[in-house]
C-alpha cells in the first residue's frame, strides 16, 4: 500500500527521489481518531455548518456504521476548496479501533488504496500539568501518550505512511486560556504545541511531517489554520527520499 511510485536517480547523488506517478486515486483518505469522550466528530459538524453558511454544502456527513465487530466508523466526504485539491474521505474512529490490529486492518481496507493523512483530535481537558515539571505547559498523560503512539505505530504496520502528514488538533481550550490576554495566550499556545509534539516524538518517523495546532478559542474558525495546513499537505505532490 502507499504511494504509487516511479524512481528518479541523480547520477551525482546516491539519493533516490520517489515521486507519485500521474495515476492518482480520486480522493485523499484521512483517518481521524480520538477518545470517544473528546467528540472529534463535532469538529467536522461545526466546520460543515460554517462552510455551509458561506458557500453551500462543504461536507457530506455520514452516519456511524459498524464495520468490524462492535467497532464503528463515520465516513464524511469533504469537498475541496480549490481546483488543485481533491475530495477528502475522512474516516472518524475511536482510538481503540486503531490500536486493535484486526480492526485497524479492516479500517485501512475501508480507506482505499492508501491512508493519505492522520488527524488526531484532543480535548484540552485531557491535558495535565506534570508534577515533576510544574512550570512546563500542560501535556498528555503518560497513559494517553502511550495510546496515541500505539495507534500511529499500529497504523504504520498496516499501511505505508511515508507520504502522510499528521495533524494533532487540540480543541475546547477556553479553560486553558483563563485570564491570559490574547497575546499571552498565543505565546503560551505555541509552548503547548511544542510540548504536545514531544508526546508523539517517538512516532514522528512513521509519517511524512507532523504539526500540532492548539485552537486559540472555542470558535470553529480557530481550527482553520491547522485544517488548512493538513489540506495543503494533502494537495502536495507525494515524494520521499531513500
Amino acid at each position: 500500500m502507499g504511494c504509487a511510485m516511479s524512481d528518479e536517480t541523480d547520477d551525482n547523488d546516491d539519493i533516490v527521489v520517489k515521486e507519485a506517478s500521474s495515476k492518482k486515486q480520486k480522493f485523499n483518505s484521512v483517518i481521524m481518531c480520538s477518545f470517544p469522550e473528546d467528540d472529534a466528530d463535532s469538529l467536522l459538524s461545526q466546520l460543515h455548518a460554517a462552510r455551509e453558511a458561506q458557500d453551500g454544502e462543504a461536507i457530506v456527513k455520514g452516519q456511524p456504521s459498524k464495520f468490524h465487530g462492535e467497532h464503528t466508523v463515520i465516513i464524511d466526504n469533504l469537498k475541496p476548496d480549490g481546483d488543485d485539491q481533491v475530495p477528502v474521505k475522512c474516516l472518524g474512529v475511536s482510538i481503540a479501533t486503531v490500536t486493535d490490529a484486526p480492526a485497524c486492518s479492516a479500517l485501512v481496507v475501508k480507506a482505499g488504496s492508501a491512508v493519505d493523512g492522520i488527524l488526531i483530535v484532543i480535548d484540552a481537558a485531557r491535558l495535565t500539568k506534570s508534577e515533576e515539571e510544574p512550570d512546563a505547559p500542560e501535556r498528555l498523560t503518560e497513559a494517553d501518550e502511550k495510546t496515541f503512539c500505539s495507534a500511529v505505530t499500529m497504523l504504520a504496520e498496516h499501511t505505508d505512511l511515508d507520504c502522510s502528514p499528521m495533524l494533532i488538533l487540540v480543541k475546547n481550550t477556553a479553560a486553558l486560556k483563563g485570564e491570559r490576554s490574547d497575546e499571552e495566550w498565543n505565546a503560551y499556545s505555541k509552548k503547548l504545541e511544542a510540548e504536545i509534539m514531544l508526546n508523539l516524538v517517538l512516532v514522528e518517523h512513521s509519517v511524512m511531517v507532523t504539526k500540532c495546532h492548539v485552537c486559540r478559542d472555542d470558535e470553529v474558525g480557530s481550527a482553520g489554520p491547522g485544517m488548512e495546513w493538513l489540506m495543503y499537505q494533502l494537495s502536495r505532490p507525494k515524494k520521499k527520499f531513500t
